[in-house]
């Protein structure tokens, strides 16, 4: 696994043997561009873009998923922790108390990784292998 978003996702998706579907709604940041673009050039058939869906639509797929992954999204953790859907939230260390708060206590599918630890941010590399620990320990 190295820095590449795309690349990363990749390994993600081999190491969970699931597909990964990335949704958006209206998603102009640069990030998102760069990795639209290498996925037009690498076309990896376990990746999907879903893009501006119905909130309806992208309710169902959150609810049906294996795992949904966020960095505190609104819509995405709100709907995840209604549908009692499994979830990994992206946060910052600084924020765990904060965003504790809106998770309900029985919500056994809902958990967090830091994304930093005492103001030392981690690299793609290290908060992917977090997620896929996760994964393996709790769902």
């Amino acid at each position: 696994m190295n820095n590449n978003f795309l690349e990363t996702l990749i390994d993600l998706s081999k190491n969970t043997d699931h597909q990964i579907v990335i949704s958006s709604y209206n998603n102009n940041y640069d990030y998102y561009k760069k990795l639209k673009l290498d996925y037009n050039i690498i076309k990896p058939a376990n990746i999907l873009f879903l893009e501006n869906l119905e909130i309806q639509i992208l309710e169902r797929f959150v609810n049906y998923a294996k795992l949904n992954i966020s960095c505190h999204s609104g819509f995405l953790v709100q709907s995840t922790g209604y549908n009692k859907a499994n979830i990994i939230d992206i946060i910052n260390e600084n924020e765990k108390i904060w965003v504790s708060c809106w998770v309900p206590p029985s919500n056994v599918n809902y958990q967090q990784i830091f994304k930093n630890k005492n103001d030392k941010r981690f690299n793609l590399k290290q908060i992917f292998k977090k997620i896929n620990n996760t994964y393996e320990e709790k769902f």
